[in-house]
């Protein structure tokens, strides 16, 4: 019987920041059979689901000049923008897409001393970061759990994440007979979402530029 493989893209792209590994799209396909490989599977794959945002793509007032700002036209934008494309584009991939919601700006981080023993200099609009949250996210990912189970079109799940939010809907696929594999590429999850796993693996994440 065949397996799905879950990435939630948002989780898979902080990890890679954190361990400063470059994501290209040809390499969720990669990691999605490394992972199926290592527990014996890698002949089940059936589809990788990829959940993520595109990018952010209104216009908002900048924090201190007031001037409107186009998210649009920024090269990260682009970036993104080519590579949820590139993706849609490969076998077997099916990209599951949410909303980004604008959530303000936060003063950058390295603008002021954390002891505040230097003062704090005259803002400008580069010293804030913009804030987003991703939307319907977490629901697409559960939903799809949640089908699979009822539906049982597939004895393995693999999933990468670290919401603790997945937990109920993994439990009722184990409930449902099928066998759930966590992925966490070496961040750590609350213990409630690792006991609704038949298996854990903590391994950082390789991906295929770092082969």
């Amino acid at each position: 019987m065949d397996s799905y493989v879950l990435i939630d893209g948002g989780f898979l792209r902080k990890r890679c920041r954190e361990l400063r590994t470059k994501l290209r799209a040809e390499d969720i396909p990669y990691v999605a059979q490394q992972l199926m490989k290592r527990e014996g599977a890698e002949q089940e794959l059936f589809r990788i689901y990829y959940y993520d945002c595109p990018p952010f793509a209104q216009e908002v007032q900048l924090p201190v000049t007031g001037e409107i700002h186009r998210f649009s036209q920024d090269p990260l934008y682009a970036q993104q923008m080519l590579f949820l494309n590139q993706l849609k584009d490969l076998d077997h991939v099916w990209v599951r897409e949410g909303v980004l919601s604008f959530q303000g700006w936060q003063l950058r981080r390295d603008v002021y001393d954390r002891d505040f023993s230097n003062p704090i200099p005259r803002l400008d609009d580069s010293c804030f970061l913009p804030q987003f949250e991703q939307k319907e996210i977490d629901t697409l990912i559960t939903m799809d759990i949640l089908q699979a189970a009822q539906e049982r079109t597939v004895r393995k799940l693999f999933l990468i994440a670290g919401d603790t939010d997945f937990a109920p809907a993994l439990r009722f696929a184990r409930e449902h007979g099928i066998q759930v594999y966590l992925f966490t590429l070496g961040n750590k999850v609350k213990q409630e979402l690792r006991e609704n796993a038949d298996v854990v693996v903590t391994e950082p994440l390789r991906t295929e530029a770092a082969r």
